[in-house]
């Protein structure tokens, strides 16, 4: 995943603000709850930035109450110090646990995202972080690790190969502590109503 890569940027499936066509890709995007256990996560950048925390419940509870995602952020980088101290072992695990839950309580409306997408590259386009997404170099170019959006690649893969898969469970990946409020993570049930078809038959990356 550290592998920095390059883009051409009208080439490609691109998000950086969450109004843009692929805007629903960011983090930031509001309006794609989900839960976890009895937790509920008003943004996957809810859980990500609670999931630093897992021996501070306290500090969660404060992340999770904010109102929004950019709000959940600043509000971790308050308690900054008090990260995990693994967490640059654990958070591409961690997120991509995130997009996993995220879609299958939402797929009926992301689902046609991950199609619309095509076989494009997924990125997202940052100005100041080249690692969760990739900079402008110029020349219509952009430049960076591009986790979150090869993480996003990843799972059209997975969903387009497997149309049913995360219909009715997600696992929790192989992450010591992984607790939200107390609780460890484990497998989390998909409510009925969540889990439509995903991809179109006929579509063909």
């Amino acid at each position: 995943m550290a592998e920095v890569r390059e883009y051409k940027e009208n080439s490609c499936a691109v998000f950086h603000r969450t109004r843009d066509e692929y805007g629903a890709f960011s983090n930031m995007a509001s309006g794609f709850s989900y839960r976890v256990g009895d937790v509920e996560m008003l943004s996957s950048e809810h859980h990500y930035q609670a999931s630093r925390f897992p021996e501070n419940p306290e500090i969660q509870r404060m992340i999770l109450g904010t109102r929004s995602p950019i709000m959940a952020k600043r509000k971790a980088y308050e308690f900054i110090a008090k990260t995990r101290k693994d967490w640059t072992e654990v958070n591409i695990r961690i997120m991509r646990h995130c997009i996993q839950l995220r879609y299958a309580f939402n797929r009926p409306r992301l689902s046609g995202l991950y199609e619309q997408s095509g076989d494009q590259p997924i990125v997202e386009k940052s100005m100041r972080d080249d690692f969760w997404g990739a900079k402008p170099t110029g020349s219509g170019m952009l430049r960076g690790i591009n986790a979150l959006g090869r993480l996003h690649m990843g799972h059209r893969q997975d969903i387009k190969l497997s149309p049913e898969l995360f219909s009715h469970i997600v696992a929790a990946p192989d992450v010591d502590r992984y607790r939200i409020m107390g609780e460890d993570i484990g497998v989390t049930q998909i409510p009925e109503g969540h889990a439509s078809p995903g991809w179109q038959a006929g579509f063909d990356l």
